[in-house]
């Protein structure tokens, strides 16, 4: 037998066999390739401790200064389109019109609508004096609870952008600091927003578009810019949806969410 021959054949048999293993082909090895073992699995989120969980991105529609003129076509669109919405309440409002007054009965009895507390007074606009004094801003939540037999404790603060969640915090200005902890220890949810709706009130009075808006969502969520990541508070005002062009983009909004894979309308009391 020739050696000379038998060394390469030997080679290229050990060449086949080594190939084979990278590939996986060797009898009773389990293939896996490297996109297996490094893969995430998709839709899922950071939360705030840092691990991984399965999850959908939530997107938290909300409303504040009702009852008010448009509400009734909010609450028809919640209604019509399955969306789950929370609305911010105003106690004056409620109790200055009896047309007002129906808005926010029709509100209570939508079961997508979330209904929160914004205050009695709305700081009768005035807001650096009203924040002067913690203790009557913390009142003036509590009537508004008390007179509207609000259920919950998700409350936002009238002209503040102010988050007290689960033991974290942010606020805007520094004067609402002491009513919002006060809030916080009584067992109030203080939410502020991520983003708001842009609405253009001294022109043509429309809101931005649909399309505009998702974009702003999806650059929220990629970005991790937002109080929690992979949750997005939406800022908007019942007012801006007078206009029937404003009604229009508001649906078609709820339609690209409920579209988007790994996308959800979600309620505040359901917020991590």
């Amino acid at each position: 037998m020739n050696v000379m021959r038998i060394i390469p054949a030997i080679f290229i048999i050990f060449l086949l066999i080594a190939t084979a293993a990278c590939n996986g082909n060797i009898p009773g090895k389990n293939k896996e390739t490297l996109a297996d073992t490094f893969s995430v699995k998709k839709d899922t989120i950071a939360p705030v401790n840092g691990t991984i969980t399965d999850s959908l991105y939530k997107i938290y529609l909300t409303f504040d200064d009702g009852p008010a003129e448009g509400s009734e076509n909010i609450n028809r669109i919640a209604a019509t389109d399955s969306a789950r919405i929370n609305v911010f309440i105003i106690g004056e409002k409620v109790f200055g019109e009896d047309s007002v007054k129906h808005f926010f009965q029709s509100y209570q009895s939508n079961p997508f609508i979330e209904t929160g507390n914004h205050s009695f007074t709305h700081a009768s606009k005035h807001y650096r004096l009203y924040y002067r004094n913690p203790d009557g801003v913390v009142r003036d939540i509590e009537l508004n609870a008390d007179t509207l037999h609000l259920k919950n404790k998700i409350v936002r603060l009238p002209g503040r952008n102010t988050w007290r969640i689960n033991g974290r915090k942010r606020s805007d200005l520094p004067d609402d600091k002491k009513a919002a902890d006060s809030l916080a220890a009584k067992g109030y949810s203080v939410f502020g927003w991520d983003v708001e709706w842009p609405y253009f009130p001294d022109s043509s009075h429309r809101v931005q578009s649909a399309n505009t808006m998702m974009r702003i969502v999806e650059n929220l969520i990629d970005g991790k810019r937002t109080f929690t990541p992979g949750n997005v508070v939406i800022l908007c005002h019942d007012p801006m949806f007078i206009d029937a062009n404003n009604v229009l983009q508001l649906d078609l909004f709820i339609r690209k969410i409920k579209q988007k894979k790994g996308y959800k309308l979600e309620h505040l009391s359901n917020y991590p």
